[in-house]
């Protein structure tokens, strides 16, 4: 025997959504009979099919009547549909998804103060020192510039404005004209290019070329000498100038006390004037010794030349004034320590003078 079932409007409702939208079924775990059933259970109405409410197949759906979305569900943990797992997201039921609020994550590492980049502070520098960018606190630097346009501030800058191409920055904090290099290569003597020179040669030599040499007066200075009774000098060391004393009756070539040089004067019998000389004229015809070879004389005094012998300068060598003096091979060298911004001294590392 058939038995007749009442059918609810709800019921119809239902199996007519049903059949008209594809039910899509979240991706959460699957509802249990218990908490998944029918929510019309009001009396059937007038005109209804007498159908009794029973517990609806575990694959149906129910919803409120007229709705046709997915109903709401209830999670077997309780947790509202809305704060389950996002579609698409590859975590499984395990895991647990925590979703990013953009936290700041304070970063005070290696630092002891300024700014943790999360609107908070690493720490405090007590005065006088202050807190530089790096989070370290440091003493405050006072930049040096007064007076100064250019050049160092003392604190790692510079001073202001600094200076133009074509200016460099002296030791002062001003801009001059870029300096001149002194050029003395291969020159013992005469200008250095920037208004000095590299060096003097010793009278009655000039500077030729560079070098020292004889000049237009050849071994005379502007003491001069007597030639017979010729009384010869040199002027600006250029010009050789004679005075033939037999021209003036009584007077002889003599050496002059109070001119410092020899001339034609009246001395009576001539009287050899060689008291603290080693060389040149003897103020009567004759001479007070010689140098050795190489060497020249120079107001009565033997002084060593370049190349010549070494007589009694040795290795070890001596200073007048800036000018090393010393014997090699047999031969005199002379450097002028002054050339390089040395001082002619003792070394007592190389146990002789040199340029220091």
């Amino acid at each position: 025997m058939t038995r007749a079932y009442p059918i609810t409007l709800g019921l119809l409702l239902v199996l007519s959504a049903a059949c008209a939208t594809e039910v899509k079924v979240p991706s959460s775990p699957a509802p249990t009979p218990e908490t998944d059933t029918l929510s019309d259970t009001s009396e059937p109405t007038d005109g209804d099919v007498g159908v009794a409410s029973e517990t609806a197949p575990e694959d149906a759906t129910a919803g409120e009547a007229g709705v046709s979305d997915v109903p709401e569900e209830t999670s077997t943990d309780g947790t509202p549909p809305g704060d389950a797992t996002p579609p698409g997201d590859a975590s499984t039921a395990d895991d647990v998804f925590v979703p990013s609020d953009g936290a700041c994550e304070p970063d005070c590492e290696g630092k002891t103060c300024g700014s943790d980049g999360c609107g908070g502070i690493c720490g405090y520098c007590t005065y006088p020192l202050v807190c530089d960018a790096e989070g370290a606190c440091v003493e405050v630097c006072e930049p040096q510039c007064d007076g100064k346009t250019c050049g160092p501030d003392g604190c790692g800058g510079q001073c202001s404005p600094g200076c133009d191409e074509s200016l460099v920055c002296g030791e002062d904090g001003l801009c001059y004209e870029a300096a001149c290099e002194p050029d003395c290569n291969n020159k013992v003597c005469g200008d250095d290019g920037c208004g000095g020179d590299c060096g003097l040669c010793a009278s009655p030599k000039v500077c030729i070329n560079g070098g020292c040499a004889l000049g237009p007066c050849g071994t005379v200075d502007a003491v001069g000498e007597c030639q017979g009774e010729v009384a010869v000098t040199c002027e600006d060391l250029v010009n050789l100038v004679e005075d033939d004393c037999d021209e003036y009756e009584g007077l002889k070539c003599a050496y002059d006390g109070w001119a410092n040089k020899f001339a034609c004067i009246d001395v009576g019998p001539c009287v050899p004037q060689c008291e603290g000389k080693v060389c040149g004229s003897d103020g009567c015809e004759g001479t007070c010794g010689a140098c050795t070879n190489g060497w020249a004389c120079e107001l009565g005094q033997c002084k060593p030349e370049p190349g010549g012998d070494c007589g009694s300068i040795t290795g070890t060598g001596k200073c007048e004034g800036e000018i090393l003096i010393f014997c090699s091979a047999e031969k005199i060298y002379m450097v002028d320590c002054g050339v390089t911004g040395e001082d002619c001294k003792w070394d007592s590392g190389a146990n002789a003078f040199g340029c220091l």
